[in-house]
């Protein structure tokens, strides 16, 4: 007997996972590719934490308001090319929205070379000024979001939203944002968002 959708009778190809379920499942997937598919090395475990400026939120022109993280997990890993970080927490995405909500964040960067300016603190545990929290935030909140982007819940709109470029049809992906949420919320929906974390790894910075 096939499970069909309360919203639209539709049949739904697997069991639909909630929201934090979901985000929670796409943070694990994640990590387990970058250890398996990329050979990443995990250097920092951040532990549960708030940090007050993790990003900033323009309501007016000239305005910029500093908004909060509240971290449930998080990891940098690193291979021979790239830094890379995954931040499962609690935020908002703008001063209009409500409440905090989960969302996971990735991001990755090339590593800083010796001859080129360091954008960042270099991704060695033992550096004197090595601070995971300062490179997860710097790795997710790129401009523009060139390498890095973003899945969370939508408090208004109660749905998860998919904030990558890599989601974009011109960009080879399958606007997967737009899929009804008893398709979304599912095991075919986490493989699909991560084909587009790794469409970012795969065509950013080139």
């Amino acid at each position: 007997m096939s499970i069909r959708s309360k919203e639209t009778g539709a049949p739904v190809e697997t069991a639909r996972y909630s929201q934090d379920e979901f985000l929670n499942k796409m943070y694990d997937s994640t990590v387990k590719w970058l250890k398996k598919g990329k050979d990443a090395e995990v250097i920092a475990e951040v532990q549960p934490q708030r940090v007050d400026h993790w990003t900033s939120h323009e309501p007016l022109p000239g305005r910029s308001v500093q908004l909060g993280m509240e971290i449930e997990r998080a990891v940098i890993l690193k291979d021979r090319d790239n830094d890379y970080a995954v931040v499962l927490g609690r935020h908002r995405q703008t001063t209009y929205d409500r409440e905090d909500t989960l969302g996971l964040q990735f991001g990755f960067a090339p590593q800083p070379k010796q001859e080129s300016p360091k954008l960042w603190t270099p991704s060695n545990p033992s550096h004197e000024n090595y601070d995971p929290v300062k490179l997860a935030r710097l790795l997710v909140n790129q401009r523009m979001g060139y390498g890095s982007g973003e899945l969370y819940v939508n408090d208004v709109l109660r749905k998860v939203d998919i904030d990558f470029w890599a989601d974009h049809r011109r960009y080879g992906g399958q606007m997967i944002r737009d899929w009804p949420i008893d398709r979304l919320l599912t095991d075919k929906g986490i493989k699909n968002c991560l084909a587009i974390i790794e469409r970012t790894v795969e065509r950013a910075f080139l």
